[in-house]
């Protein structure tokens, strides 16, 4: 694998694919290092090859509100569905059709915002899934009360509407009134 932290190839590879792997040994270690919360999935048994450090803390931190039972040091391994996705994102995953996809999901109480990119080799052969995903709850709050805002306002706007349609109403009975009581008095003077 690409991202596997062992410079151990997997079987089958050849002298040239362990060349290629020990030349983006550095690309495992920058992103390790990445603040983004990155993960590797094995296409064709839907493991869970590699979590780098951020995402590892990431999950973490979610473990005491996930409804999800796994400890984030062991993640590795363990099969994709840990992460709740959909059916949707399984068959992306194993597939590798309909990459790259986006999706929000639900995570125990949390909302993520996830990315699955095909991930190919020199050949072009779809050879792992990569993962990306940050926490979106807080973002989707902020866009729920702001949809919510929208709808007031635009309650409001229709609610001035009425009002200036009936103020424009009683204007008209106001003036006609007064043309009225001004033709009454016109005529008692005469």
């Amino acid at each position: 694998m690409i991202f596997a932290r062992k410079a151990q190839a997997p079987q089958g590879t050849t002298s040239a694919d362990q060349i290629e792997l020990l030349r983006l040994k550095p690309l495992g270690s920058l992103v390790d290092q990445l603040l983004v919360n990155v993960m590797a999935a094995d296409p064709r048994t839907g493991r869970i090859t590699y979590a780098n450090r951020a995402a590892l803390d990431s999950l973490s931190k979610l473990g005491a509100t996930s409804v999800h039972s796994f400890t984030a040091g062991k993640l590795e391994n363990l099969n994709i569905d840990v992460l709740g996705l959909g059916a949707e994102e399984r068959r992306a995953i194993t597939s590798g059709n309909g990459l790259p996809h986006r999706a929000k999901l639900r995570l125990g109480s949390e909302t993520i915002d996830l990315k699955i990119t095909a991930v190919r080799d020199t050949a072009g052969n779809y050879i792992s899934a990569a993962i990306s995903w940050w926490v979106y709850t807080e973002m989707a709050r902020a866009i729920e009360a702001m949809t919510a805002f929208q709808k007031s306002v635009s309650g409001v706007g229709a609610t001035c509407a009425a009002m200036n349609s009936a103020a424009g109403g009683m204007e008209r009975a106001a003036a006609e009134s007064t043309r009225e009581a001004k033709a009454a008095a016109e005529a008692s003077d005469n």
